[in-house]
């Protein structure tokens, strides 16, 4: 989604809002934290910090998962 979003941008066309982003990257944070910093895309905006949490959020859960403790 960032990379189609970057792409969309580069050439003027229509582009996906921010906050679909965001929910993208809430299910999908190792893609879009990728795609950020790929496509430099969307790096210098606070509201994209989230997505560092959005990763921590995933891997908390996948620590505590694999450790038995979930």
């Amino acid at each position: 989604m960032f990379a189609a979003d970057k792409i969309k941008a580069v050439k003027g066309k229509w582009r996906i809002s921010e906050n679909n982003l965001l929910i993208f990257a809430f299910f999908g944070p190792f893609g879009a934290l990728f795609a950020m910093k790929v496509a430099h895309h969307k790096t210098h905006k606070k509201k994209f910090l989230l997505v560092y949490l959005f990763l921590l959020i995933h891997l908390a859960v996948m620590f505590l998962y694999l450790t038995g403790n979930f």
